[in-house]
Order: structure tokens, then sequence, then C-alpha cells
């Protein structure tokens, strides 16, 4: 079996720390125990209020949580929740910092192109998009010994084949993001006119929530409360009548 230096490891734990009553609280503890994990959330860094409040009633824990290994506790430099207008769950993101070094592993790349708006390039564009494909191939060292390899089973070289695609392939994908027209993203039928504006109200009065110290009761909490909910369900209008407002719109245009 793998094992791993330094484990960082999270999630909706549906347990509260401080309820020690709890059934869950035991079993999680003794989990950690045994694998050399802590609780972030006992850190003197931790400036996590609660992870989970009910919109309905107001209702809060702290059931997110977020452990790390034995010789990564003492390298954490900040441990909070992000309060997010735009975030219509009933449980905040949990962030978790580091103050270490990192190496990190190689990705393989991407080569999505969808959005390219080929049909849109003009001869200038399909010009630029050549010169900047011949300019950067030329940076690309080629591996000769696996090209001229004439071995169809050779495994030797495989890597070096590898690399070399993903390479050519960055070269294509990168050149054409330069040169060549992207698709327009198009905006949700009845955005603009049903939602945006619930959008601004909701993001002002969290701001306002957050800067008088996410009170649970009151006048601001009420209001970042009502904003919200009349956000959430003018998004959920406006998904639901797609069809018909897309239809309006196309109307409109004509």
């Amino acid at each position: 079996m793998m094992k791993f230096e330094h484990v960082v490891f999270g999630g909706d734990m549906n347990t509260d720390l401080d309820r020690s009553h709890s059934l869950h609280v035991g079993p999680l503890q003794d989990f950690c125990v045994r694998h050399s994990l802590k609780f972030c959330v006992m850190h003197p860094q931790n400036e996590v209020p609660y992870s989970y409040m009910s919109d309905w009633n107001g209702a809060h824990s702290t059931i997110d949580h977020m452990m790390v290994t034995d010789n990564m506790y003492e390298l954490i430099s900040k441990y909070v929740t992000k309060d997010d207008a735009d975030n219509f769950s009933d449980h905040n993101p949990v962030l978790l910092s580091l103050d270490m070094i990192t190496q990190l592993g190689r990705n393989p790349i991407s080569h999505d192109t969808s959005r390219l708006a080929w049909h849109r390039s003009s001869d200038h564009n399909i010009m630029m998009y050549q010169q900047e494909v011949k300019r950067r191939l030329c940076l690309v060292d080629v591996p000769v010994e696996a090209v001229e390899c004439n071995d169809f089973q050779c495994t030797q070289h495989a890597a070096a084949i590898s690399e070399y695609y993903n390479q050519v392939m960055n070269v294509i994908q990168t050149s054409a993001k330069e040169t060549i027209p992207m698709r327009k993203k198009k905006s949700k039928a009845g955005w603009n006119e049903h939602v945006e504006p619930l959008r601004e109200k909701s993001l002002f009065w969290n701001t306002m929530w957050v800067q008088c110290g996410r009170p649970r009761q009151g006048w601001v909490h009420r209001l970042r409360t009502i904003t919200k909910s009349r956000y959430k369900r003018a998004v959920r209008w406006v998904l639901r009548n797609q069809d018909k407002l897309a239809a309006e719109r196309a109307w409109q245009k004509n």
C-alpha cells in the first residue's frame, strides 16, 4: 500500500466536536488518532465561527472539518470560512492555508479548444496562427532517437514520445488561443432583467453583514437573509422558464 508523509483530509463530517453527546464525535476522533491526524479547528490560527448555518431558522454549527497529519499541524497559517452571497448552500467553504514549500506534480495538458470560433477567423487570424505555431515549434526539442525508432512495439521511447506530443499539442493550443477569436458565451435568457438586480442587492447586504461581524439576529441579518432568498428564487425561476424567456428574447430581436 502506498504511504504518504503529508496528508490533508476533509469534508462534511456531519458532527460538531463541541457536541460531546453526539454519536459521531467519538468514532471521528478515534479515526484521527489511529491515522495521526489533527483537527485544524483546534489550531490557534482557527478563525472558523461555524461552517453551516440554516437560512430557515439560523441554526449554526461546525460540521465541516479539515484534518492534517502531525507534521503539517504547525505549518497552518490560516483556517477560515468564506461567506459568499453566490453560494446557495447552507455550508460555507472552509479554506486552509499552509506555510510550506511544495513541488507540484505534472498534470496532463488539457487540449480543449471547443471555445475557439474558427468560423469567425479572418485571413489575418489564420496567418497569425500559422506564424505563431512555427515560432513556438522551433523552441520544442525533437526527440530524434525516438522519432527515428522503427520498433512499433518499443517501450523505451514511450515517455519521450508522450512528452513530445504534449509539447506539440500545447504549441497548437496556445497559438490558437492567442490568435483565433473565442466563442461568445451567451447569458441565460432573462438573467439581466430578473436575476442581476436581486443578485446585486444580495451581494451588498452580504458584504454589510460580514462587515458587521456576521450577526445572527437583527435587521442586518434579516435583510441579508431576505435578499439572498429572493436572489435564489429568481435564479430557480429563470432556469425553469428558459424556453419561454429565450423565445421572448428571440422575438424581441426580430
